[in-house]
């Protein structure tokens, strides 16, 4: 991922590696759920994905109950 700075005087670009992409590159496998912004940030970076649209102000709920629906049941999973 790059992130290009810019200033007054001068445009710098800055290579950062993510804990996403440090643990893609170290072979783990990870799980995501919530907030959707993950995924237009991080597209192809999960095993598997259960994003929630996140830009409602007014809904406080979703978010936080699908990945309710979703984290039991994935880590019982993962033990096996």
């Amino acid at each position: 991922m790059s992130i290009i700075g810019l200033d007054s005087r001068r445009s710098v670009s800055l290579s950062l590696l993510t804990w996403v992409q440090q643990w893609r590159r170290a072979t783990k496998r990870i799980v995501f759920m919530g907030d959707d912004t993950w995924m237009g940030c991080f597209p192809a970076a999960f095993a598997e994905a259960h994003p929630y649209p996140s830009f409602n102000v007014w809904d406080l709920d979703t978010v936080d109950d699908g990945v309710l629906e979703h984290l039991l049941p994935t880590i019982a999973a993962g033990s096996k």
